[in-house]
C-alpha cells in the first residue's frame, strides 16, 4: 500500500512537472503573438471608430500613408501605481462605540 501511494506521488509529481513547462511555453506564446492590422490613411479616416475598438480589443493597428507606416493605434495600458503605506491616513474613521456590545 505504502509503496503504491510513492509511485503516485512520483507521477502526479511529474505530471505536475510537465503542465508546469507547458503552462510556461503556452504563457510564452501569448505574450509574443500579437495580432496587427494594417490600413491606409483613407480607410482609418473612413473607418476610425471601428479601428479604434479593435485597439481597445487589444490589437494593433498600423496606419499608413504613401506605403510607409506612419502611425499605430495600440491599447493603452495604465501603469498602476506602488502602495504606499499611509497615504489613507486621515480619511478612514471609526466612531468611537464601533466596539460597543450590540445588545
Amino acid at each position: 500500500m505504502q509503496k503504491e501511494i510513492t509511485n503516485n506521488r512520483r507521477e502526479i509529481d511529474q505530471l505536475r512537472t510537465e503542465f508546469e513547462v507547458m503552462l510556461k511555453d503556452t504563457s510564452a506564446v501569448l505574450k509574443v503573438e500579437t495580432i496587427m492590422q494594417t490600413v491606409t490613411l483613407n480607410e482609418a479616416q473612413n473607418h476610425l471608430v471601428d479601428l479604434v475598438e479593435v485597439a481597445v480589443a487589444g490589437e494593433v493597428v498600423s496606419i499608413k500613408k504613401n506605403d510607409d507606416v506612419t502611425l499605430q493605434l495600440v491599447p493603452h495600458v495604465a501603469k498602476r501605481r506602488k502602495r504606499q503605506f499611509g497615504s489613507a491616513k486621515g480619511l478612514i474613521s471609526m466612531a468611537p462605540n464601533f466596539d460597543a456590545p450590540l445588545d
